[in-house]
């Protein structure tokens, strides 16, 4: 009976733990969303969007850590750092709302990275990986950064 208690609040704190208050764990899905990664310092989504016949793959990343200014120049610095071989970084610029870097594949496939400068939720930092086979030019990839950090952001309470 004791294991079962215990067994029983192992699982309610896994359970809490999957679904923090401040995430909306039903928008995601209903957003066509999949949890693919979830540890105690980051919740991972990830989509696959088919049109015609290109793919596109969106990542999601929700890395809650303490408060710091310079969260966000430090993981664009490690992204670039640890990219795969066969990925080359091309460039990277500032915005208000984030720093986006871009990545280049030998077969013409994009790699963009868009890390949020601030937080909605404290101690809750975004960043997205969006591929595509297209090369957005600056304006462009700026309006595509901010429709996929709104889209973050609305899964926060």
């Amino acid at each position: 009976m004791k294991k079962i208690i215990l067994s029983l609040f192992l699982v309610i704190g896994i359970i809490s733990f999957s679904a923090p208050n401040f995430i909306d764990i039903n928008k995601i899905e209903k957003n066509g969303y999949k949890i693919s990664e979830e540890k105690e310092n980051r919740l991972l989504l990830d989509k696959t969007l088919e049109k015609g016949n290109r793919i596109e793959n969106i990542f999601i990343s929700y890395d809650f850590v303490e408060e710091n200014q310079n969260v966000p120049n430090s993981k664009h610095q490690f992204l670039k750092e640890t990219s795969p071989e066969g990925l080359e970084f091309t460039n990277s610029f500032e915005t208000k709302r984030a720093i986006i870097g871009k990545y280049t594949e030998k077969n013409n496939t994009y790699v963009y990275t868009f890390i949020s400068k601030k937080n909605k939720v404290k101690n809750c930092y975004i960043s997205v990986c969006y591929t595509s086979d297209k090369n957005f030019s600056k304006n462009e990839l700026e309006q595509v950064c901010n429709k996929f950090l709104d889209e973050a952001e609305n899964f926060l309470k």
